[in-house]
Parts: structure tokens; C-alpha cells; sequence
């Protein structure tokens, strides 16, 4: 997994606190895959609380595809989500 920046951590975690500036109603996320490529996700949540638990969708795309089974985890809030490797795509 790659480690974001503060930079980047700061900047993710803005985008994913503004959802009047996501591009659809869900927001696109991506997290580095070990051997290479990405894991794909939609954020369900819709928040500018920071301490808000955000609901994500793996393996579903903000076209409602699926790319694998649909598995939804819930993180106690944006900086977990973080931390476990989520970025905005």
C-alpha cells in the first residue's frame, strides 16, 4: 500500500467531505492493489462531518457496474477510510 503525503491525505480528505463537489452522488475511490493495479469502491456517504461512519460499496463502480461481488464496509470515519489505503479516483 502506498502512504499518502499530509499533503495528499489533506487534500482526499477534503474532497471527501465536500460531496457538492463529487461528480456524481456517489464518489469514485481506488486503493493500490499489492501486486499491482487498483481495488475500486464507491463512497455511499454523503458528509461533511469528519466523525461521521462512511459506508463504501467494493467492487462497484459509480456506473453501478459490478467488477467483482459486492462486498459494502463501514469506517468509523474519513481518516480510517484513509488510512486503509482509500483515495479518490
Amino acid at each position: 500500500m502506498t502512504r499518502l503525503t499530509n499533503e495528499e491525505h489533506e487534500r482526499h480528505r477534503k474532497m471527501i467531505l465536500d460531496p457538492m463537489k463529487w461528480p456524481v452522488m456517489w464518489l469514485p475511490l481506488k486503493r493500490h492493489r499489492e501486486g499491482g493495479g487498483y481495488d475500486v469502491a464507491v463512497l455511499g456517504t454523503a458528509t461533511k462531518d469528519e466523525k461521521q461512519e462512511l459506508n463504501i460499496f467494493i467492487n462497484l463502480t459509480i456506473f453501478g457496474s459490478e467488477v467483482g461481488e459486492v462486498e459494502e464496509k463501514t469506517y468509523s470515519d474519513v481518516d480510517a477510510l484513509l488510512d486503509d489505503g482509500w483515495i479518490v479516483d
